[in-house]
């Protein structure tokens, strides 16, 4: 039977940043000297905005995100060549995989548009065990494992808040993730 198991990256993030009304301004303060100026009162709507938004942009879930990271360990590319339709099941020891997913958000604030300011979300997972499905030279899903993953929102280098851990996560069953991800 597969499962869901529901771990959305917003699921890792706090409800509000550190200074992220700050480093909004900071980013867009480099734009044209032309741009009217902006009220610090829309500044901390601006964030309560852009907090939400980068939570919404990111209700997808953890462990498609994380795998792609195997696709490009070159154990896996040896299962590249199997029988188109075979499935092998691939299982991993302790290891670690981060990946980094990077939401973009163009704003505007009281009318006046501002450029898209690129944000990333480093996602890492240590895992215990996993066992991985590859089917026709791509990851189609995951039959079990143990890990716990941890996410931290970032403005350029800058943290925006200490990297949240999940508990310790036993995944079991089969799930196949909504699009396969090729080996690379």
């Amino acid at each position: 039977m597969t499962e869901e198991y529901g771990v959305a990256v917003r699921d890792l993030l706090p409800t509000a940043f550190n200074d992220l009304a700050g480093s909004i301004q900071n980013e867009l303060a480099r734009d044209d000297d032309s741009r009217p100026s902006i009220p610090g009162f829309a500044w901390n709507i601006a964030a309560s905005e852009t907090a939400t938004a980068i939570r919404d942009s990111l209700d997808c879930d953890v462990f498609e995100l994380v795998a792609r990271g195997w696709c490009f360990a070159n154990e896996m590319r040896k299962y590249k060549d199997k029988p188109p339709g075979t499935t092998s099941i691939v299982y991993l020891g302790v290891h670690a995989v981060t990946t980094d997913v990077h939401p973009v958000l163009t704003l505007s604030i009281l009318g006046i548009p501002c450029r898209p300011i690129r944000f990333t979300v480093q996602l890492k997972a240590n895992f215990e065990t996993a066992a991985v499905l590859i089917t026709d030279a791509s990851i189609v899903g995951m039959d079990a494992g143990d890990c716990f993953v941890s996410a931290q929102l970032k403005y350029g280098n800058i943290g925006l808040h200490d990297a949240v851990k999940s508990r310790h996560l036993t995944l079991p069953g089969r799930f196949r993730f909504k699009t396969p991800l090729a080996i690379g």
